[in-house]
């Protein structure tokens, strides 16, 4: 590790809520990290993407991304909270390790305890990222049979209400679209005059 290192704190939430991941969380326990008698170091900056997807590439990430592209040069060390908050891509992860590596900068993950300057650290880095994406490749999975089996039951998936319709709650859960009276036969009246132009 680097003396009285400068530290970039990056940050990142899928959704944005209160909980054990929270940005006040993330930003604490990289500050405690880099303030401590081991490290010595400097929070230069803070890289907080809140409501962005850990399948995002890093360097497209609307406050990691300036850093990577312009401003490495004001700090030495990528700090996270934990290593998924950096990608869930392990070809992003990849990508970014290597800018690091051509750059003389580390990866550290405060809470996993992984320091990439150290070999060890490196391997362990690799084998987190590559069960971060198989984490997230289970996420979509299930939200896609979910969204699936909904549209079997002809559950309305969600979306922007098309107009001339209207929800109309299930029994067994969740909500369909049917036509809406008020505007059913206005929108007869639309489709018909289109359909004989």
């Amino acid at each position: 590790m680097l003396e009285q290192p400068r530290v970039l704190a990056v940050i990142r939430l899928s959704v944005n809520r209160d909980d054990s991941t929270s940005a006040e969380k993330q930003r604490e326990g990289i500050e405690h990290w880099t303030c401590g008698p081991a490290v010595n170091g400097r929070v230069v900056g803070y890289a907080e993407d809140l409501d962005v997807s850990g399948s995002l590439h890093p360097f497209k990430r609307p406050a990691l991304g300036p850093w990577l592209a312009e401003r490495f040069d004001e700090f030495d060390v990528i700090a996270v909270w934990k290593l998924d908050r950096l990608t869930r891509r392990s070809a992003h992860f990849s990508e970014i390790y290597e800018w690091c590596q051509k750059r003389g900068k580390a990866i550290v993950s405060v809470t996993d305890g992984i320091d990439m300057s150290t070999p060890m650290g490196k391997m362990f880095a690799q084998i987190i990222a590559a069960f971060a994406e198989g984490e997230l490749d289970t996420i979509k999975a299930r939200a896609l049979s979910g969204s699936l089996a909904r549209l079997k039951k002809g559950v309305w998936v969600g979306g922007v209400l098309p107009f001339g319709y209207q929800f109309q709650r299930q029994e067994g859960g969740g909500k369909k679209l049917v036509q809406d009276p008020e505007y059913s036969d206005l929108l007869r009246e639309i489709v018909g005059k289109l359909n004989s132009e």
